[in-house]
């Protein structure tokens, strides 16, 4: 017995002697470990350490091994009993821990770095529900996130082909959980601008059958009438739970096509287009063959163009004709337009008449507004021209309901930004809660600090004092927030957010100490990557 309570002691004595040496610094001086009488000094050198280490082990482990046979000797059992092998085995452990310097943190490259609760990360991946290859990639991080990274997979269908719609029915025929979980499908084209007869197959095999199915996508794709059924508008009419309809870079051959497609969707309420095109942009001749029931009304209307070519404009100029004259637009709430400024003002000039019959035929329900323009620059830029060309097209007189205004200007430092202003005043509607003015960081220039000034100093000039007047009228006694934001991308240089809002509120002090002017600067996290097709 004697014999054991020593050597279990002596067990104790190194555990504790290397905890007490855990932490000093163990690259500036030698580590001495005494463990199981061995009383050998460990250098810092990592060869000797590791054998010294190494031979420790060995040492406490025979010395464990001894101390449970006295043990079992001394109870007169013939082999170790349960409990007594238990605790060896944690001592034992204990031990190897206290004396793996990877363990006890003596290599600063070993240690793990902290890491998110699960649940958090899962939070985050949800927020990515709508970006596949993203999901993917964090679905190879580690088994924990697997799950989760799946599951919002599964409500987002990607089809890229008639295989993968064959293979989604086949998979849903054996999981018929499945068709209960898909949210949004995304139709791309296999290239630039390609044809998608997947979509005419997958129109007939899932129509009816994701009740669930809310959004529906058509990417980099170009309308063609032989790739589909006679009947694909019928099809995509039993997809009665679809409310929004996305279109970014697709190209019709005539508008009658895509105002067929809009009207088929017969819940739809959200329509966004990016970079439409149409082979031909005559107008229908007859607009009762577009089929469009009385239950398609569109609330929310996205139109957005990243090209400056006529082609371009004459697809947006088409497609809001279009909408006015099948009549969708006229319980609009939200509209969002971006569009090119050119220094002869051509193209957004061509905008006027179309955009004066959109805001005239919605002018009583229209909530929400949101124009995002960016100016090429030029050696002829007019400032004035362009100034009186933005503020006429994008006149909101008609609009008596209006709520919330977001302005977003990109380029515009030379010109100036009284056309925003003209724009703010030209609207009195007495319901007016939010207004959010958002300055793009220039791209010609990469001096932070010379870009705020110059941004503010074109603010200060041509709106801050004018603006600071006007909503300080009683008409605006509702409004309870201005926002001016600077907004700029991580790789470029970040501006100081607090020169910003002090130079801001010099300009307008009345709105300051109303407590409705907020500035802040907002860098802006684009998840889309290259690699993502």
């Amino acid at each position: 017995m004697a014999k054991a309570s020593a050597a279990k002691r002596q067990i104790h004595e190194a555990a504790a002697a290397q905890v007490r040496e855990g932490g000093q610094d163990h690259a500036d001086r030698a580590t001495t470990i005494e463990g199981a009488g061995t009383g050998q000094e460990v250098r810092s050198d990592s060869s000797s350490a590791l054998q010294k280490e190494a031979q420790d082990r060995r040492a406490i482990e025979q010395t464990t091994r001894e101390n449970s046979a006295v043990k079992s000797e001394v109870e007169g059992e013939s082999a170790p009993s349960r409990k007594s092998t238990r605790e060896s085995a944690e001592e034992a452990q204990e031990v190897k821990r206290v004396l793996d310097p990877a363990l006890t943190g003596s290599d600063p490259s070993s240690k793990t770095p902290p890491q998110l609760p699960t649940e958090v990360c899962e939070r985050i991946i949800d927020w990515l529900w709508e970006y596949t290859w993203m999901l993917w990639r964090c679905a190879l991080v580690c088994k924990a996130w697997t799950p989760r990274c799946r599951y919002q997979m599964q409500r987002n269908v990607t089809l890229y082909n008639r295989s993968h719609v064959q293979g989604h029915a086949r998979r849903a025929r054996a999981q018929l959980h499945l068709l209960q979980q898909a949210r949004s499908v995304s139709v791309w084209g296999e290239g630039e601008r390609a044809p998608i007869p997947h979509l005419g197959t997958f129109a007939m095999m899932a129509a009816a059958k994701l009740p669930l199915m809310w959004r529906l996508d058509i990417l980099d794709a170009i309308w063609k009438l032989r790739d589909f059924h006679p009947l694909i508008f019928v099809h995509l009419s039993a997809f009665s739970s679809v409310t929004t309809l996305r279109l970014y870079d697709v190209t019709f051959p005539k508008v009658r096509e895509f105002g067929r497609l809009v009207c088929a969707l017969p819940s739809l309420v959200r329509l966004k287009c990016y970079n439409m095109l149409f082979t031909s942009t005559a107008p229908c001749a007859s607009l009762a063959i577009t089929h469009c029931p009385p239950s398609v009304r569109l609330t929310d209307l996205v139109i957005s163009s990243f090209e400056e070519t006529s082609s371009s404009v004459e697809a947006n100029i088409a497609l809001i004709g279009h909408l006015c004259a099948v009549g969708v637009v006229t319980d609009l709430q939200r509209f969002e337009f971006s569009a090119w400024a050119s220094s002869d003002s051509e193209y957004l000039e061509a905008f006027r008449e179309s955009l004066y019959e959109l805001f005239k035929q919605c002018s009583w329900s229209l909530h929400n507004v949101e124009f995002s323009l960016s100016l090429r620059r030029g050696k002829d830029n007019q400032t004035d021209a362009i100034s009186d060309t933005i503020a006429s097209v994008l006149d909101l007189m008609h609009c008596d309901s209006l709520e919330t205004v977001a302005l977003e200007a990109t380029n515009f430092e030379e010109i100036g930004y009284s056309w925003m202003f003209h724009i703010l005043e030209s609207n009195v509607s007495k319901k007016l809660c939010e207004v959010s003015i958002v300055m793009n960081e220039p791209e010609y220039n990469e001096d932070a600090d010379e870009n705020l000034q110059r941004t503010v100093s074109a603010l200060r000039k041509d709106m801050c004092s004018q603006l600071d007047e006007l909503f300080s009228n009683k008409d605006y006694e509702k409004l309870h927030h201005v926002d001016f934001m600077f907004k700029t991308h991580p790789d470029q240089i970040i501006p100081d957010a607090t020169r910003w809002s002090t130079l801001l509120k010099a300009g307008m002090q009345k709105l300051d100490e109303r407590g409705v002017l907020r500035t802040h600067v907002d860098v802006l996290l684009d998840l889309w990557d290259e690699d993502a097709l």
